[in-house]
């Protein structure tokens, strides 16, 4: 299985790479492209070449089954697929092919524990699969970005509901989860016919969820805790917060939700919300990516000031027409998430040198 696996996580890293690319051209820094109309892609990229496909990858190195790894392998080789020619057609060919399969994925999960969180991912990954057929038949992201806000939002917050059982979930906290999804659900489907009431059930949603996670996720828990995690709770919670922002966004927009606005919201979900709960979990996810523990260390607080500080400042920007000021905000959150990663492939290096120092230590040939 390793053998597909790292040629998968190298596909998503050049996603990333040309995911962030895309942003900075986006936000109007002049940089060269590879292709005409190459910025527009940046919401597709990010969405499907890297955050579903590193989903799509972690639940397939849980199955440890070979087929579910089609869902992060058709995800990268779309975006590769951008620089053929007719390359847009293809690629939404291949990200809507790669959404289903993940929605089976889900679907196989589901059917071995069925259970209500369960549920929610896989309609949460149909969401994807639906959204990325629409954006491969109009190529209009601004239409479709409700498909891909709800799908990200309904796995993660699901995944957080089934963490939090520990707590013993009330029926009527549960009526209020389910309500959250509900909202959110139907979002994108309204969407089809009036996108300004879509946008404000969608804000109904984020507050619902955003909400129901801030009072009741075990992050609270985590927080009272050194080290590891304590960095988890702060993030996790630091991420609710965004969600709650992305609602109220929603709602001082208005039905018409003007540009800058929907700049404010969009990056308020997917950087102050996805981004956050990804560094929170990244440690536990390379730890099944790699088979052993990466090592923890303060210096990750330095990206998560870095990213919500300049979020906030580009939120900020937004909401008062001060370009200049977002498209610096923009670079330093580039710059914020780079550092992040800078930081992960220090610690694994850190914890591979440990792994091997262990390895030829006398006590542990002796216990061998």
């Amino acid at each position: 299985m390793d053998r597909i696996r790292y040629p998968l996580v190298l596909l998503m890293v050049v996603s990333t790479i040309l995911g962030l690319w895309a942003a900075l051209r986006l936000i109007g820094w002049n940089l060269a492209v590879p292709t005409a109309g190459f910025a527009e892609f940046h919401g597709p990229i990010m969405v499907d070449g890297v955050l579903a496909s590193l989903i799509g990858l972690e639940r397939a190195v849980a199955l440890r089954k070979r087929w579910p790894y089609l869902a992060p392998g058709l995800s990268g080789a779309a975006t590769l697929a951008l620089f053929l020619p007719n390359g847009e057609q293809w690629a939404g060919l291949l990200w809507t092919v790669s959404g289903a399969v993940l929605t089976l994925v889900f679907l196989t999960i589901y059917r071995l524990q069925p259970s209500f969180h369960g549920g929610i991912m896989v309609v949460g990954a149909s969401l994807l699969a639906v959204g990325n057929l629409f954006w491969w038949a109009t190529s209009q992201v601004p239409w479709m970005v409700l498909w891909w806000v709800s799908f990200l939002v309904l796995l993660i917050a699901a995944e957080r509901l089934e963490l939090s059982r520990v707590f013993r979930i009330s029926p009527a906290q549960r009526a209020a989860f389910a309500t959250g999804t509900g909202l959110l659900v139907a979002a994108p489907l309204m969407s089809l016919a009036s996108f300004p009431d879509a946008a404000l059930l969608a804000g109904a949603g984020l507050a619902v969820l955003g909400g129901w996670l801030l009072l009741y996720d075990i992050a609270w828990r985590n927080v009272t805790s050194p080290g590891k995690p304590r960095f988890l709770g702060v993030t996790l919670l630091s991420g609710y917060v965004w969600l709650l922002c992305a609602a109220l966004l929603v709602i001082l927009g208005g039905p018409t939700l003007p540009a800058l606005y929907y700049d404010a919201f969009l990056h308020s979900v997917f950087l102050g919300f996805v981004f956050t709960m990804i560094m929170a979990h990244s440690m536990v996810i390379l730890r099944s990516f790699l088979g052993r523990d990466i090592p923890f260390t303060t210096l990750f607080y330095v990206p998560l000031v870095l990213v919500e500080g300049t979020l906030a400042l580009r939120v900020y920007a937004d909401v008062v027409g001060w370009e200049t000021l977002r498209m610096w905000a923009g670079l330093l959150n580039v710059v914020a998430i780079a550092l992040f990663a800078v930081l992960l492939v220090g610690s694994i290096a850190r914890g591979s040198l440990r792994w091997v120092r262990e390895l030829f230590h006398p006590d542990f040939m002796n216990v061998q």
